[in-house]
């Protein structure tokens, strides 16, 4: 079967409408199995759990401060959703959210909407962390350090811009690569009150409780703070 329908339509159309169909078929099931408001009765008998871990993927954390929302189910994903509609939570739930290689699996506009919730969804003084790979780090080492990315990226072909294509790309799951400023000025333009530029395991706003980076991403990752 999957030879057949290889022949009859690319790789790149069959995954998206896997996809798609993953994600139909997730908000089918949250709507009849009344998911948002297992969420919200579940939130209101809980009041530890202050913290959104948003794309957990296999890193979702065994805490009761956290919750952790995925588009697959993983390790410790509380709730499976779909990140293009509106999130599962009420306005100013969460003191905190935090967002590691996620972002950039969505195109720029629809970037935009998920930052917007994820403001929606944060208390007052609230803090979204947020981690991408950085585009001003790739292309500056495409320049001054091609031998490091081929290795790093463990390029087939040895040709630097292999591995730029690796990051911008990721064959067809990447859509939107950022800069700190780019993404700092599109989370001002969605409505946060200040954006900055972070460091790896240290917040630009002090101690946070987000700063859950993975250390495999710390050379590649821009990350950027935002506050409501």
């Amino acid at each position: 079967m999957r030879k057949l329908l290889l022949n009859l339509f690319s790789h790149r159309t069959l995954a998206l409408v896997r996809w798609d169909i993953h994600f139909m078929k997730t908000r089918l099931t949250n709507r009849l199995m009344g998911r948002k408001s297992v969420i919200n009765k579940w939130l209101k008998q809980d009041i530890e759990r202050r913290y959104l871990n948003l794309g957990s993927g296999p890193r979702g954390l065994s805490d009761p401060k956290w919750i952790n929302i995925d588009g697959f189910m993983d390790k410790n994903v509380h709730f499976v959703c779909d990140f293009n509609k509106p999130l599962p939570f009420p306005d100013n739930t969460f003191e905190g959210i935090f967002c590691e290689h996620v972002l950039e699996h969505f195109d720029y506009s629809h970037g935009q909407k998920l930052m917007a919730e994820c403001l929606r969804i944060l208390k007052p003084g609230g803090i979204v962390r947020i981690i991408v790979p950085n585009g001003l780090t790739i292309l500056k080492s495409y320049f001054e350090k091609p031998e490091f990315i081929v290795k790093y990226k463990e390029c087939k072909t040895k040709f630097p811009m292999e591995a730029v294509n690796a990051w911008f790309y990721q064959r067809y799951e990447h859509q939107c690569i950022y800069d700190a400023a780019y993404l700092s000025g599109m989370l001002v333009g969605v409505g946060y009150k200040e954006a900055r530029e972070s460091t790896y395991c240290q917040s630009a706003f002090g101690k946070i409780e987000l700063e859950l980076d993975d250390p495999k991403y710390e050379w590649e990752s821009l990350i950027v703070e935002a506050i409501k």
